[in-house]
C-alpha cells in the first residue's frame, strides 16, 4: 500500500498560494509525517492525524522555486505502513504590480491572415 494523492491539485506543478494536500486513509496508519523540504534540506515538519494537510502559516517564509513533499503513513509506534508519498513542485511568485505593456494583437492577426492566405509553400514533386 502507497500514499494516493486526491483532490483539485494532485497533478499540479506549480503554486502561488499554499496548497492544500489530501489523500487517502491508509489502513493501519496511526498518524502521518509530512515533510517540506527545499535545496538547503527540510523547512517544515508536521504529524497529522487526518490525511490532510496545509503549508499555510508556513508558506510565505518558503523560498520560490522547487520543494519537495514527503508523507510516510506510520502506526502508533511510529513505525511506517505504507510506502511514502514523493511529490516535487514549484512555488511561483505572484503578479509582481508591474503591468505588462499592452500588444499588437491586430497586427499579429494581420500578420498570420497573411501567412495563412498566401500560397503554398510545399515542394511538388514530378510523382
Amino acid at each position: 500500500m502507497r500514499i494516493q494523492l486526491t483532490g483539485w491539485n494532485t497533478h499540479s506543478t506549480r503554486f502561488v498560494y499554499s496548497p492544500a494536500w489530501t489523500w487517502l486513509p491508509v489502513p493501519g496508519a496511526a498518524a502521518y509525517k509530512v515533510m517540506l523540504a527545499d535545496r538547503g534540506g527540510v523547512r517544515i515538519s508536521a504529524t497529522v492525524a487526518d490525511p490532510r494537510w496545509s503549508p499555510d502559516d508556513e508558506w510565505d517564509s518558503l523560498p520560490i522555486g522547487p520543494l519537495d513533499l514527503l508523507i510516510l503513513g506510520v502506526d502508533a509506534d511510529g513505525e511506517e505502513v505504507c510506502t511514502s508519498l514523493h511529490r516535487r513542485f514549484n512555488k511561483s511568485p505572484g503578479f509582481d504590480g508591474e503591468l505588462q505593456e499592452p500588444l499588437d494583437w491586430q497586427d499579429a492577426v494581420r500578420h498570420n491572415l497573411k501567412y495563412l492566405l498566401a500560397p503554398a509553400r510545399d515542394e511538388v514533386a514530378d510523382y
